[in-house]
């Protein structure tokens, strides 16, 4: 394939058919919860505001904490999807710890809103639809090895045909264990790893 595709050198890392597993494995805890409360931005205060997300994040406290974690490992990334009073789409907002209040989620909107559709409509009522937080724990800490599990003899295993092409027909290659293969190893094709 290699040949085919003119690639001169092909590189094999070591565990690449498990890295998305792996990343799954080792990603850290998270849950998210969205929440429906649709409420006017001019009837809501600070406190609503507040009060919104410590419920939501309670919960994700309590489900983090089922998973063994405490509370001080729990990092929160907080936004509310708004839109003008009758509209069909919702423009997403962060919502800093620092600026969950009415008058961040009306600026941050509005400078949303003209920078997707160009415009704002003056006096336009709007309104919060959904209240998200997203809580995750820490990045797992993971030592990996780059050379593989350690000397375990050659990395050749032997070889076997190969059909190369209709011209070269079947060809021995030499077959190799990618667990053995050491970092700065190169092998001259055609091979298997």
């Amino acid at each position: 394939i290699a040949s085919l595709l003119k690639i001169g050198t092909v590189i094999f890392p070591w565990g690449a058919g498990v890295f998305s597993a792996f990343g799954m494995l080792t990603a850290p805890l998270r849950f998210d919860i969205v929440r429906t409360l649709p409420v006017e931005l001019g009837s809501l205060d600070d406190s609503r505001v507040a009060s919104n997300f410590t419920d939501i994040e309670r919960e994700l406290v309590d489900l983090l904490g089922e998973a063994g974690l405490k509370r001080d490992q729990i990092s929160f990334h907080r936004s509310v999807d708004v839109r003008y009073v009758g509209q069909g789409v919702e423009v997403e907002i962060d919502v800093p710890e620092s600026k969950m209040n009415r008058s961040h989620i009306q600026e941050a909107f509005l400078g949303a809103y003209v920078k997707r559709y160009g415009w704002t409509l003056d006096g336009a009522r709007i309104e919060v639809v959904n209240w998200r937080s997203s809580a995750r724990g820490p990045v797992p800490a993971i030592e990996l090895s780059v050379d593989g599990h350690g000397d375990h003899g050659s990395a050749r295993k032997g070889t076997r045909p190969v059909y190369v092409s209709e011209e070269a027909g079947f060809v021995d290659c030499e077959v190799f264990d990618r667990y053995k293969v050491k970092r700065d190893d190169e092998i001259v094709g055609p091979a298997l790893v």
